[in-house]
């Protein structure tokens, strides 16, 4: 489990940078604060898990959770940019 949360962590934080960065997502400032806030926690949850070697079951199931939404995301975004 501790590598499954390190890996979808790792991922949230890839996917809300270039989410918040990336001017092809049309979004407005609260959607880019708020993919800032979570690109920064889970960097601050992949320090935790990676010091302490381990994480709860609630906060891999929630990183795998927002990997799956950001993939389904980036699914229909490059679908409507074709």
């Amino acid at each position: 489990m501790h590598t499954i949360s390190m890996i979808s962590l790792a991922l949230v934080a890839l996917m809300c940078a270039v989410g918040a960065l990336h001017p092809r997502f049309e979004d407005n400032t609260f959607q880019r604060i708020g993919m800032g806030c979570v690109c920064l926690s889970s960097v601050a949850l992949f320090d935790h898990v990676s010091r302490y070697g381990g994480a709860s079951p609630a906060c891999t199931l929630m990183a795998v959770g927002l990997v799956v939404y950001g993939a389904g995301v980036a699914v229909k975004i490059a679908k409507r940019c074709k």
